[in-house]
C-alpha cells in the first residue's frame, strides 16, 4: 500500500503478523513490525488516508475484527479488538477476508465473511477514524457460501462489495452495492 514517503507492506509469517516499510525505490525502510496473536493469523488488510494508516486484520478460529491506527511514519500498533455493533454476530468458527476502504468523509468501510464451513456470510460495517462502530454490522449474504470479499468505495460514497460464492460447486464473483450511513444494500441499476 503506498503512502507519502514509500510503501507500506503487511503479510502472515509464521502465524505472525508482519508490518514492513519500504522507500520510494523499494529499499528497505527500518525493520518489520512482527506481532504474535497466540494463534495463526488472516491476510491483513491496510488502508492509508494522507499520512493516517488503518490495519485490520482476524484470527484464527475467533470472531474478533482486530485493527489499528498509526501514521505512516510510526512504528505500527498491534491490532486490538474492535467493539462492533452486531446484531447478528456468528456463534463460532471465524472471521475471515477482511478487506477495507476509506470513504470521502474519512471513514472506513470494513467488510469480511463470518461463520465456518460453507456457510459463510459477507458482511460490512463502517467505523469512524477512531475504530468506532458507526453502523450496525451487515449481512450481504445470508445463505450463499463466499469465499472471498473485497469492499471499495465508489466516487459517489457508496461501498461495493465484490465477492467470490459458490454456485452449483463453481465459483462465481458477484458483488452488491451498500449505502454507507445505513449500510443497507442497496438496488443494482444498470
Amino acid at each position: 500500500m503506498p503512502n507519502h514517503g514509500g510503501f507500506l507492506l503487511a503479510s502472515r509469517y509464521l502465524g505472525q503478523l508482519v508490518v514492513g516499510k519500504r522507500a520510494p525505490n523499494l529499499e528497505r525502510s527500518g525493520d518489520a513490525t512482527r506481532f504474535n496473536f497466540g494463534t495463526p493469523v488472516g491476510m491483513a488488510a491496510l488502508v492509508v488516508a494522507g499520512s493516517s494508516v488503518a490495519l485490520f486484520v482476524s484470527a484464527a478460529g475467533k470472531t474478533d475484527l482486530l485493527g489499528t491506527t498509526f501514521t505512516a511514519e510510526a512504528i505500527p500498533t498491534k491490532p486490538e479488538k474492535i467493539v462492533l455493533n452486531d446484531p447478528k454476530p456468528p456463534p463460532d468458527g471465524d472471521r475471515a477476508s477482511v478487506s477495507a476502504s476509506v470513504t470521502d468523509k474519512g471513514d472506513l468501510a470494513v467488510g469480511f465473511t463470518d461463520e465456518k464451513g460453507a456457510s459463510r456470510r459477507a458482511r460490512v460495517t463502517l467505523l469512524g477514524a477512531d475504530l468506532k462502530a458507526k453502523v450496525p454490522v451487515f449481512d450481504i449474504t445470508v445463505d450463499e457460501n463466499v469465499s472471498d470479499l473485497r469492499v471499495g468505495v465508489l466516487p459517489d460514497g457508496r461501498i461495493l462489495a465484490s465477492y467470490i460464492e459458490t454456485k452449483d460447486a463453481k465459483p462465481v464473483v458477484t458483488g452488491a452495492i451498500v449505502a454507507p450511513r445505513t449500510c443497507s444494500r442497496l438496488p443494482v441499476t444498470r
